[in-house]
């Protein structure tokens, strides 16, 4: 999880709210006048709006994390399908995809904060458009389709 303190000030908690936007991009993190749940996340998709409330800022940042986990475990699975799709040999593991260049380099690829990466960091990008990461994989693993 980022970098969020516990406890703070005023000032502290817009400070952390900052950071959570910055953290969990695709997200609208504010403060609310809910008594239950005054700090909440709004996040549009194409199936409407998920919203995410909590009683404290650590609360929401472990509730953003968890919804980011579920969200990056999905496009593992569509992103292995679509480079099977593909032609190319690819394995899902619980945290990556594993796959091999055309000359059998093995290679991993993971998904955080709604990026997919390389195992060494590189970006192959958004996790929402799996079809353009397919074909950027296809074109770094050196594979033909």
């Amino acid at each position: 999880m980022g970098k969020i303190p516990k406890t703070g000030t005023a000032d502290d908690i817009g400070e952390r709210l900052a950071d959570l936007s910055e953290e969990f991009p695709g997200w609208i993190v504010k403060v609310t006048d809910q008594a239950h749940a005054p700090f909440q996340a709004v996040k549009d998709g194409a199936d409407g709006s998920l919203t995410l409330g909590a009683g404290s800022v650590g609360g929401l940042a472990e509730l953003l994390d968890e919804a980011d986990a579920v969200d990056c475990g999905r496009a593992r699975h569509a992103l292995r399908d679509a480079l099977r799709v593909r032609g190319v040999e690819a394995y899902l593991s619980a945290v990556s995809i594993a796959t091999r260049t055309r000359s059998g380099v093995p290679r991993t690829i993971g998904a955080y904060r709604g990026r997919f990466t390389w195992h060494h960091g590189d970006d192959l990008g958004p996790i929402a458009d799996v079809d353009a990461v397919a074909d950027e994989v296809m074109r770094r693993l050196d594979v033909k389709r």
